[in-house]
């Protein structure tokens, strides 16, 4: 554990000047750049398990560039380049190194209630599907076992579908007090960065509430997607409240490819903040094969102390409970894990 304290007081010390830098806006004219990156350290009491090997080490997250900007008054764009990647590759946690969008697209705008966007973009299911960004939304360093993330990989995970994180196509864009209708026909799916060729075509449809009640934001969210070609479709609907002092959050989804895999999960998380330290729990649950009732359920249980350095990074501690469904034949197999992290928007 010394280890440990050591890797939190070294992420201090780089949190420390990187978050004031981050504060400084990179702009010129039309045209704003600007970066994301995330690191963890993570440290299991089991390592040496076969789904968990590569724990404790300094893991790169994602490293991104972001550029943004408009071309007169009804015209802006938004590219989001991704540069390292941290994925499942066999059983192991390992950056990839590569350049792939998240998004490049651009949007025509009317009147400012109908916006047509052309490109890849980011596609509006889970609030927690943020892209490169993860402590802004969620507010700890795992993902959801829901989420569209192949960083997150559950014990019993036998291999289950990903929702799609990005799509090419057209978009219309409805906004009207408050709420975001997006309807979007696709050819040419991404599932979590990488174009899968011919498997997507179809189309996605998200229904998005935005709005202040009470002491603060209310954010609720209903999709469906159908992917015609792999006969993927997919569902969920969630909403997080956010007030100055506290917040709290809930989502569900469910997807299933015909014959081949059906699983459906939620989390539930809540915390507080106390000056510039936020405070979380969260609590995963999913079922890896619906129908089934055998070794196929998963639990995760995590608590996490956030340090909001500003409005641009943050430098957290999670400690999560695994607990996965146990076969009959076996004794024990909950995983603890514990993980460090930080991450900056410049």
């Amino acid at each position: 554990m010394k280890k440990l304290f050591g890797i939190v007081f070294a992420m201090m010390l780089i949190a420390l000047p990187l978050g004031t830098y981050a504060q400084v806006e990179v702009g010129a004219g039309s045209l704003k750049i600007g970066v994301h990156a995330d690191v963890s350290y993570r440290w299991a009491d089991k390592d040496k398990d076969p789904p968990f090997n590569g724990y404790d080490s300094i893991t790169m997250g994602d490293l991104a560039v972001i550029l943004s900007g408009d071309l007169g008054d009804k015209v802006s764009y938004k590219i989001t380049e991704v540069l390292v990647s941290t994925q499942m590759v066999g059983q192991e946690l390992q950056p990839v190194i590569g350049a792939f969008p998240f998004e490049a697209y651009g949007d025509l705008k009317f009147m400012d209630l109908l916006t047509i966007r052309i490109g890849q973009q980011l596609t509006p299911t889970l609030l927690a599907n943020t892209g490169v960004h993860c402590a802004k939304v969620i507010k700890t360093a795992n993902f959801p076992l829901i989420a569209t993330a192949p960083a997150v990989m559950g014990y019993n995970d036998p291999g289950k579908s990903w929702m799609p994180t990005s799509v090419t196509g057209v978009a219309l864009i409805l906004k009207i007090a408050g709420i975001e209708v997006n309807w979007t026909l696709f050819d040419g799916i991404y599932e979590w960065g990488r174009d899968t060729g011919d498997k997507g075509k179809g189309g996605n449809v998200a229904v998005t509430y935005t709005g202040e009640i009470g002491p603060g934001k209310l954010t609720a969210r209903g999709f469906y997607y159908d992917e015609l070609e792999a006969r993927q479709t997919g569902y969920g609907v969630g909403a997080i409240y956010d007030a100055e002092k506290w917040f709290v959050g809930l989502e569900y989804a469910s997807d299933s490819i015909k014959d081949v895999n059906d699983w459906s999960g939620w989390y539930l998380m809540g915390g507080g903040r106390f000056s510039s330290l936020e405070v979380v729990a969260r609590w995963d649950s999913i079922d890896y094969l619906k129908g089934s009732s055998k070794n196929d359920q998963e639990d995760w249980y995590t608590i996490g102390v956030n340090w909001l350095v500003n409005d641009n990074a943050t430098l957290g501690v999670n400690y999560v409970m695994k607990a996965p469904e146990k076969a009959s034949w076996e004794s024990s197999r909950e995983i603890n894990e514990a993980i460090v992290f930080m991450e900056i928007d410049v």
